[in-house]
């Protein structure tokens, strides 16, 4: 910095190394600072502190720079200039049909559908079986615990590795779904055969979230819920699994809510793994609860189905591998209407050409989270 010649009084030393460790209102705080100069010099206090600000500035924008997102030339923000795409080289056009059940009474509809493949939870996976003794004619994936819990709980790591071995040995699996990185782990020590598939809450934020996943050992993610369409066009990744159908859950909870209210049942042995329930909202909107008493966990689910089948420029642009319906509480034919509705009014890119529900959200796709 090129000083003045003092007429009156010359700035000292420690008067500029005081100026320059005021870093208040930053997120730095100056603990040393090195100053030399001649001693007959001045310079504007005004100008002092613009280069304490120029300096701290500089410096942050050194820090942040490996992560700042650039934008692209239709002005949208990405986290990466390249487009991913899951499994590129292997996956075909042929966009796979997946539909999720939450009880056995579900599965048979869904066996009888045009579905390519059913995805059946943990809990319920040998009473399936049981009434089920032949293999599905379906590709068959296991939807694993959302949370891992200690060791006298059926989601514990022990429990879910022996179950994890066994049903590998019995049963054509194709894949898991997973909703934590301790079942990624389990997996990733048991089987290399079977897709690791990681559910909405298994965030994948952005580029560099997919990465880390991929190179974690998942080999598919799910589109976000969260994200509105603009913003999930600006992710720039391809070859997701998009859900098109059912209630999101907004909670999972080991808080039980029929335990608060009545008294637990599973221990008192009134039931084998608890019954569904319902709680109502202050606007008088019913909220779907599954009660997995094996597992001491309660999931809630939103009032409103989601249903974004017929959003054909979304399903254009991101391009998703698979599509997945997630049924909840709906009975036999209630699932075969929503099925046979779909695969009648489908078009080339896993879109339909109208809503597939009358009562429906779109969820965040037209409007994002507030």
């Amino acid at each position: 910095v090129t000083a003045e010649r003092a007429i009156t009084r010359a700035l000292t030393k420690e008067e500029i190394i005081t100026s320059m460790k005021k870093s208040g209102g930053t997120i730095f705080c100056v603990n040393e600072c090195t100053v030399e100069c001649d001693e007959d010099i001045f310079i504007p206090k005004s100008r002092l502190n613009e280069i304490r600000r120029e300096g701290l500035d500089a410096f942050k924008n050194s820090l942040v720079a490996e992560y700042r997102r650039k934008a692209t030339r239709s002005g949208n923000l990405s986290e990466h200039n390249n487009t991913y795409n899951y499994d590129h080289e292997k996956r075909s056009d042929k966009i796979k049909v997946i539909s999720a059940i939450l009880s056995a009474d579900q599965l048979i509809p869904v066996l009888k559908s045009a579905s390519d493949a059913v995805a059946i939870p943990m809990d319920i996976f040998d009473e399936c079986m049981r009434a089920f003794p032949k293999t599905p004619d379906k590709e068959l994936y296991v939807i694993l615990p959302f949370i891992v819990r200690d060791e006298d709980k059926e989601n514990s790591q022990s429990n879910i590795r022996k179950f994890i071995n066994r049903v590998v040995k019995s049963y054509r699996i194709t894949g898991f779904y997973v909703s934590n990185f301790e079942s990624v782990r389990i997996l990733s020590e048991i089987s290399d055969n079977c897709e690791i598939v990681a559910d909405v809450f298994v965030y994948a934020y952005n580029g560099r979230a997919y990465d880390f996943y991929h190179k974690g050992g998942i080999d598919k993610t799910t589109v976000p819920v969260e994200f509105n369409e603009r913003e999930l066009i600006a992710r720039e990744i391809k070859g997701e699994e998009l859900i098109i159908y059912g209630r999101v859950p907004v909670m999972v909870t080991a808080n039980c809510t029929y335990n608060t209210l009545y008294g637990c049942d599973f221990i008192s042995g009134k039931n084998n793994n608890g019954q569904t329930m319902y709680l109502t909202d202050r606007k008088r909107e019913k909220l779907f609860v599954k009660r997995i008493c094996k597992e001491c966990t309660n999931i809630i689910y939103n009032s409103v189905r989601t249903c974004i089948s017929d959003e054909s420029k979304l399903f254009d642009t991101i391009r998703p591998s698979s599509v997945r319906f997630c049924f909840t509480d709906e009975d036999e034919d209630e699932i075969t209407r929503v099925l046979e509705k779909y695969f009648e009014l489908r078009n080339e890119n896993g879109s339909t050409s109208e809503n597939l529900i009358t009562k429906f959200t779109k969820g965040h796709i037209k409007r994002g989270v507030e």
